[in-house]
Parts: structure tokens; sequence; C-alpha cells
């Protein structure tokens, strides 16, 4: 997840990136998001400053003996304001967050703009893929038919197997075979 701070200060670029990324996504419902809470926040914040400049001011008027209950009065509706207030602001700062987590990262700058697979050309490998020295279908006792070229196994797990608990690359056996129902 970008941070709200980074987003913020980057919105063109990430606007430029979204487009070369071919992800559709309202960057201008974050800027709306954004100052609406800042807004909130400010006159949350006036508000509260209002409040401790005034409870000083009640506690001297006190203590010269003055009568103070209209202020407290006038003081009561200012703290009912700012409880109401504090209770809005959470659900902007929910809504920020839910953009937040759906905008991608950045790509570095030496990434490859293309529109699809084949305009992005591989850069470099290391070394070759790890896959297990076993066959993971047969360990388990349920055997069905299939075909996992990089092994010549011939026999496969059912897929609820698969699923539960079987580490990615065990995933990918699953996604790259074919269950024989007999």
């Amino acid at each position: 997840m970008l941070d709200l701070k980074f987003v913020r200060s980057n919105l063109d670029s990430i606007r430029a990136m979204l487009k070369n990324r071919q992800y559709d996504l309202d960057v201008s419902r974050f800027e709306d998001l954004d100052q609406e809470r800042r807004k909130r926040l400010t006159v949350l914040e006036e508000l509260r400053h209002r409040r401790n400049h005034v409870t000083d001011k009640i506690a001297a008027m006190k203590k010269r003996g003055e009568d103070a209950s209209a202020v407290i009065s006038e003081m009561k509706e200012v703290s009912s304001s700012i409880k109401e207030r504090e209770k809005e602001l959470p659900r902007f700062v929910e809504e920020l967050n839910e953009l937040l987590m759906v905008i991608p990262n950045m790509p570095h700058e030496s990434v490859v703009v293309g529109k699809d697979e084949e305009d992005n050309p591989v850069m470099g490998d290391r070394g070759k893929p790890r896959y297990p020295g076993f066959c993971p279908c047969v360990q388990a006792g349920r055997i069905q038919v299939c075909n996992i070229s990089w092994l010549g196994c011939k026999a496969r797990k059912s897929a609820h197997q698969l699923h539960a608990g079987y580490s990615h690359k065990r995933a990918w056996i699953y996604r790259n075979t074919a269950t024989v129902h007999g």
C-alpha cells in the first residue's frame, strides 16, 4: 500500500503509472476525499483549540469569582459539535485507506511500458526454476491421472486436497494438470 503523503504529493506520476498499466481507477475521488478530510480535520482542530482556550478562560473567571455559566453552556455545545465531527472523520479515513489499497505500487524507472506481455520483454533470468524432486500427488494417497511434464508423473491428488495447505508450487501443479473423472 502506498503512503497517503506519497500519493498526495505524486498524483501526476500516479495518474501516468495507472494509464501505463491500463488500470482504471478514479484518482479524482482520492483528491476529493483527501480535501474533504483535511477540511473537516482543520475545523475539528479549530474547535478543539477554542475549547481549550475557553476552558482556561473559565478557570480564570472562577478563580476571580465571576459567573461563568453562560460560557460553560456555550462550551457544552462546542463539545457536542466536536464529538459529532470526531464520529464523522473515521469514515473519510476508511474510504481513503480503501482507495490506497487498490492503487498498485509504482514500477521501477527501468520497467518498459507495454500494452501486454508481448510488449514487455524479459530482461533476464537468474538460474533455473526450482521444482520439488518428488511428486506430491503420489505422496498423499488419493491418486488420479495427471500429466505433470517436469516430473513425468501420471498420478494426481484430488483438487480439494491440493488447496488444503499445499504450497504455491503444488497449486501450480493443480492449475497445469487435468483431472480425469472415473
